[in-house]
């Protein structure tokens, strides 16, 4: 799939960030949210170890990978947000892209249906991205709404 040195490269900062996702897990005593867990991330190094491999993978296993990266890089509901996601989810998604390139190629007569796939995957992220980053931030009227409930909710 790509050059020796380049999937070292990814394998090595794939378990770089595996590692800081451990230390940070360890320091908040839990999993940080909106993120992939340590174990997801060591889990990512597993399967892009498989996929530089270089060994002939059947369209099932091809096809299992996508689903798993596509459920890990998916925690991220704001990547840009996160030091380990700005690095790690670019890459994720490339080698989606890449598996599912392949799956196109080996089944011609589906390839549209990846596409559509891909498009609604990437239509739920920007509906899950911009919720998430609308709490985050409510408008006014919300925060004063919530102000108002909770005054009314003590009094009762």
């Amino acid at each position: 799939m790509k050059s020796e040195c380049t999937s070292t490269s990814v394998l090595e900062l794939c378990a770089e960030s595996a590692q800081w996702a451990e230390q940070r897990e360890s320091e908040l005593r839990h999993s940080a949210p909106n993120c992939p867990t340590a174990a997801e991330l060591w889990h990512v190094v597993e399967i892009l170890k498989d996929i530089y491999a270089g060994d002939k993978m059947s369209a099932q296993q091809a096809n299992a990978y996508i689903l798993e990266l596509e459920g890990i890089s998916d925690k991220w509901l704001y990547p840009e947000g996160d030091s380990i996601g700005i690095r790690l989810h670019p890459i994720l998604e490339s080698a989606i892209e890449g598996l599912s390139q392949s799956l196109e190629a080996a089944f011609p007569d589906s390839a549209e249906m990846f596409r559509k796939k891909a498009s609604l995957r990437g239509l739920k992220q920007a509906v899950q991205r911009t919720t998430y980053l609308r709490s985050l931030n409510p408008p006014w009227w919300s925060r004063i709404w919530i102000r108002l409930s909770a005054r009314r909710s003590r009094s009762e």
